[in-house]
């Protein structure tokens, strides 16, 4: 299993290593997918007004 943080740090590479094994990584989607989750992250662990 990889390490979320490290994918994030170096998505590129670990497209180039997946390739390799015949996956492709939709680097763009993830980086939109994590930008989401962070939103939706920040909202939620917002105290409640």
């Amino acid at each position: 299993m990889l390490d979320p943080k490290i994918i994030r740090s170096d998505a590129q590479t670990i497209a180039e290593a997946l390739k390799k094994k015949k996956f492709e990584l939709d680097v763009e989607r993830l980086a939109d997918l994590d930008s989401r989750r962070k939103i939706l992250q920040t909202a939620t662990e917002r105290p409640a007004e």
